[in-house]
């Protein structure tokens, strides 16, 4: 392992004792973080003034990240491990019923897939080419993030409990952009590659009025029209035996929720159904629900990741003379898009 890599390492075990760290990683983690810099500078054999501010100065200097191994580019990926294993943590409600996908870039097409109907082959013949329809939906990610000065004081005084503070609320930010994007999707009943919108009459997937207020009978209806759903494409006409798997609901809508489900499904019932809530959706409406069938089976709505940037990122700022510290970009980049309109139903309700 490289020194830059063992003192990052340290560094990030020491700001959140939580990261894994092998036996010797551990024991340098116990060096204060001006100690860390100082062991930095001698792994790297460069000199290190006798002041601990001058040499944290020094060692921070940004014309060192046009460096290999300096010293801000371990501290950057030290945040970043940190960031990581945070954002790891992290539990927004898309998670529960969206699938991720990644993206090669800002502007991507996400394509859809469905395949035709399996044909039963006799003996001794040639398997027929799938019958394979692909739909391409364009989709924008955006960047979303901050900078962060980390003062020279909070290195000074060891303060890794100002920085971890200010990973986890960075994390804690991500995620909530994360269902942000999700939510604001899902609510603008977007149009799909056939140009039409995503939940509609004519879809089989939106009903309102009155029979459609969350209630026991309203809710058996909408997973026998989960059960039924057929395809868009090759498969129209074709049953795909989804399965009902997540209610959501917003937040005026929880216990009327909870209740239906505990009074339709018994406990431990391998059929049961999860109750998400999410308090995005009451300010566009308090009676609409959602059916969604199992994110295993159907891609509704998923949400996508730049490649290779699954987490938040962390890097220094290249600015000089600007902060008596060290200076970094949190980034976050995401993106959300409706793909197809089965495996997912909504209710308006009546008001």
């Amino acid at each position: 392992m490289k020194h830059t890599d063992q003192i990052a390492a340290a560094i990030a075990h020491r700001i959140d004792p939580g990261i894994s760290a092998a036996p010797e990683i551990r024991q340098l983690a116990r060096l204060p973080l001006v100690e860390l810099a100082r062991e930095f500078c001698r792994l790297d054999k460069r000199q290190a003034p006798a002041d601990d501010r001058d040499m944290l100065t020094q060692a921070l200097d940004p014309d060192n990240i046009r460096t290999a191994g300096g010293f801000g580019e371990a501290f950057g990926t030290a945040l970043n491990q940190v960031l990581s294993f945070t954002f790891g943590g992290q539990r927004p409600t898309w998670q529960k019923w969206a699938r991720a996908v990644t993206a090669p870039a800002l502007s991507a097409v996400l394509v859809s897939v469905e395949i035709g109907a399996s044909a039963q082959v006799p003996p001794g013949k040639a398997f027929p080419e799938a019958d394979v329809a692909a739909g391409e939906d364009g989709f924008s990610l955006a960047k979303y993030g901050m900078s962060l000065t980390v003062p020279i004081e909070w290195l000074l005084a060891d303060d890794t409990g100002a920085i971890a503070a200010v990973l986890r609320a960075f994390t804690l930010e991500a995620g909530r952009v994360e269902d942000d994007r999700v939510y604001a999707t899902l609510v603008s009943n977007p149009k799909l590659a056939d140009g039409a919108a995503l939940f509609s009459a004519a879809r089989g997937n939106y009903a309102e009025g009155e029979t459609t207020d969350l209630a026991f009978g309203s809710l058996a209806a909408a997973i026998q029209a989960i059960r039924v759903m057929r395809g868009m494409k090759n498969n129209a006409g074709r049953l795909l035996g989804l399965r009902p798997a997540v209610l959501l609901v917003p937040g005026a809508l929880e216990t009327t929720a909870r209740f239906v489900v505990a009074e339709m499904f018994h406990p431990g019932d391998p059929d049961t159904m999860h109750v998400v809530v999410e308090a995005r959706l009451d300010a566009d409406s308090e009676t609409a629900w959602y059916l969604i069938a199992d994110p295993t089976q159907v891609d509704s709505i998923v949400i996508a990741h730049l490649a290779g940037a699954r987490n938040p990122d962390a890097r220094q700022i290249p600015v000089r003379f600007e902060t008596d510290g060290a200076r970094f970009r949190l980034k976050h980049v995401v993106g959300a898009s409706a793909t197809v309109a089965y495996g997912i139903l909504k209710r308006k309700g009546s008001a």
